[in-house]
C-alpha cells in the first residue's frame, strides 16, 4: 500500500499513519484535513504539528472543543496523556511492559527493526507503557524493519 508520510508541513512516521492500514493500529491514525494533522474523535480535535518517535512525543495544539464534551473515554483507549490539551502528549504503543510484550504476543511486538530496543515510559512516576528506541549510537524508526535503525556514520557515506 502506497501510504502518504506528511500533511501540510508535518511529517508522519510509522507507526502514525494516514490511511487505513498505514498506522500500527487505529489508535495511531491521524486525519489530514485542509493541510493540518489532527488526532481525537470528531468532537475534540487536535492539531499534530510535530512527532518524535525517538521521544514517543506529540506536540499539539487544540483545534476543537464544542462544550461539555468530555474525553475520558478517548484518553482512556489511545494510551496518549493528554493531561495538557497544549504542548507535548506522550505515547506509548500498548501499556504493557517490555518483557510482557517481548514475551507474549511476538507477531504484536513493536520494536522490529534491527538494532532497536524497548524502553518502558512513565509520566513522572506513573507507568504508562512501552515505546521502542534506537539502540545506541543507531537513528531512525524502531517500529519499521525497512529503513529502521540505521548507524550514523553511515547517512554521511
Amino acid at each position: 500500500m502506497n501510504c502518504s508520510r506528511s500533511c501540510g508541513n508535518t511529517s508522519i512516521p510509522f507507526p502514525f499513519g494516514l490511511e487505513k492500514e498505514c498506522s500500527a493500529n487505529s489508535k495511531f491514525q491521524l486525519n489530514c484535513t485542509s493541510n493540518l494533522t489532527l488526532i481525537g474523535p470528531s468532537y475534540r480535535q487536535y492539531e499534530v504539528v510535530n512527532i518524535s518517535v525517538d521521544g514517543g512525543l506529540l506536540y499539539v495544539n487544540k483545534t476543537y472543543d464544542p462544550q461539555q464534551m468530555s474525553y475520558d473515554m478517548y484518553e482512556e483507549q489511545y494510551d496518549i496523556d493528554f493531561s495538557e490539551e497544549y504542548g507535548i502528549w506522550k505515547w506509548v504503543i500498548s501499556n504493557t511492559t517490555c518483557d510482557v510484550a517481548k514475551n507474549q504476543n511476538q507477531t504484536r511486538y513493536a520494536c522490529i527493526s534491527t538494532n532497536s530496543e524497548c524502553t518502558n515510559a512513565t509520566h513522572g512516576p506513573v507507568y504508562i507503557g512501552y515505546r521502542c528506541k534506537c539502540s545506541h549510537g543507531y537513528e531512525g524508526n524502531p517500529y519499521t524493519s525497512r529503513n529502521g535503525c540505521h548507524g550514523r556514520h553511515s547517512l554521511h557515506l
